[in-house]
């Protein structure tokens, strides 16, 4: 029988520490194991304790974020998720990891998409790229998004990966490392949270909801590519919400 372990486990032979945690038994269909193991990287047991809470505590909210069902994205977890990938592509124009041309080419990919969201051979295109990374990203996160927002998410990487490479780019060739300004259009990453129904008050003036966001977007010269997903979005949301209303 295989112990849960609660503090990092030593291997035997390497002398390397890893984390080792048994899989409550709701969450074994979906993640089709029964134990969690993997290496903390370290031979210190100062540091591996450090990592072993690390990892566990980023487990658990994996293991949260699967018993939560599909997502439906609010906008901010949308964009927080999004900043993620803007910083990776930050990181890597700092150290080196990505040359200027291999900029160019993901930057072309994420851009052709960026500026038509209907141009379905475009998303194509941005996802034999990117859907290896943006799929293995949801899993380690253990997010899974609700087919109606599957879209809307992705051409929200698309936009992240289009304005990260234009920084790093912007990096590399004009040598620039000043303060990022546009980072901070990207929230810190918010915890995943199952939709609380909505509630209703009574005596208060009911508004149409896709109408309400089409005056928005015409009093506030939203353009087309922006319109257009949140369109889409707002038609979701009254086919989920099944009335047209909003308080």
């Amino acid at each position: 029988m295989v112990l849960q372990m609660a503090r990092p486990w030593k291997h035997p032979k390497t002398g390397v520490y890893y984390l080792r945690k048994r899989v409550p038994s709701d969450v074994v269909p979906l993640v089709k194991r029964s134990m969690e193991k993997r290496s903390l990287g370290t031979k210190d047991p100062v540091g591996a304790r450090r990592l072993h809470a690390e990892a566990l505590a980023g487990l658990e909210a994996r293991w949260a974020n699967l018993r939560s069902g599909l997502m439906r994205s609010t906008p901010i977890q949308m964009a927080a998720m999004a900043g993620d990938f803007y910083r990776s592509f930050i990181t890597a124009g700092e150290e080196g990891r990505i040359s200027f041309f291999g900029h160019i080419h993901l930057n072309g990919w994420a851009n052709r998409w960026v500026k038509n969201y209907d141009d379905a051979a475009a998303r194509e295109h941005f996802l034999r790229f990117f859907k290896k990374q943006i799929d293995a990203y949801l899993d380690d996160k253990g997010l899974r998004i609700h087919p109606d927002y599957v879209q809307l998410f992705e051409h929200g990487i698309a936009r992240a990966v289009d304005e990260g490479t234009a920084k790093a780019l912007h990096m590399q060739f004009a040598g620039d490392f000043s303060p990022d300004p546009a980072a901070l259009r990207y929230p810190p990453p918010q915890e995943v949270r199952p939709m609380e129904p909505k509630v209703v008050r009574p005596n208060a003036a009911k508004m149409a909801i896709v109408e309400t966001f089409d005056d928005y977007a015409k009093a506030s010269k939203l353009a087309t590519s922006t319109q257009k997903p949140w369109g889409l979005s707002m038609g979701n949301l009254k086919q989920h919400l099944a009335h047209d209303a909003c308080v």
